[in-house]
């Protein structure tokens, strides 16, 4: 019997160590280790989305789920539904990651500190910011800022607005016309010279080449990056 529980015992160890390593590692251990909170932590601490493939009961633990987010702010998509209400771990998460805002809870997505702190962080979570919140000049101006495509999704009445219009030409969005009507009416918003000042005013009577039917390689890498999480998550489930 102590033969028995000394191999138990420097098993567990090399696969906290394991884990410790690369947390992904957490899928590929027996079961017992999705509910041994040390070894959930350790996993979770090494590669967020290790949330996962935790049990229902450390998906719920705090400090578990504050761990994860810390390391990958995306991972607040496994924490439990309370958890997506802690305003404190929401803005963990949104800091490290903005996307993680869509996860929030609706009362969190239309709180004005967590929605600018979310796109401050990743100008795209404009898209999950409550619809109450998307009419503020100043949050979409940060958005903007941080990713010119964030002018997706601000409502109609701010597209008229100056300083968000130079906001994306700054961030060299291309083909502004399309989403922002008076863009050419405005002339040149920037006071730089050359052909990046004249830009502004000609993109209209460019000729814009078709979409080619493939993506650009760095495309295809980062679609497949962003899915990595919610292909691990649908892997743990199978498993479980």
């Amino acid at each position: 019997c102590l033969d028995l529980w000394t191999m138990r015992a420097s098993d567990r160890r090399a696969c906290l160590l394991q884990i410790r390593a690369d947390g992904r590692e957490l899928a590929n251990l027996p079961q017992e280790y999705r509910s041994d909170r040390e070894a959930v932590l350790a996993a979770v601490r090494s590669w967020g989305p290790a949330l996962a493939c935790a049990a229902p009961e450390l998906r719920a633990d705090r400090e578990v789920v504050l761990a994860a987010v810390l390391s990958n702010g995306l991972a607040l998509a496994s924490a439990d539904e309370a958890l997506c209400d802690d305003r404190d771990v929401v803005l963990s998460a949104v800091r490290s990651s903005g996307l993680a805002l869509r996860s929030a809870s609706a009362r969190l997505r239309a709180d004005p500190e967590v929605a600018r702190a979310a796109v401050e962080s990743n100008g795209l979570a404009l898209a999950h910011v409550d619809a109450s919140l998307r009419t503020d000049a100043g949050l979409a101006l940060a958005a903007v800022r941080q990713h010119g495509l964030a002018t997706l999704f601000i409502p109609p009445g701010l597209k008229e607005d100056r300083t968000v219009l130079q906001a994306a030409s700054q961030a060299g969005v291309g083909h502004l016309h399309q989403h922002f009507p008076s863009f050419e009416a405005q002339g040149s918003l920037s006071s730089r010279s050359g052909s990046r000042s004249t830009w502004t005013q000609n993109t209209a009577s460019r000729e814009v080449p078709p979409r080619s039917g493939r993506s650009h390689p760095l495309m295809r890498q980062r679609a497949q990056s962003a899915g990595s999480g919610a292909t691990y998550r649908s892997w743990c489930v199978g498993q479980g």
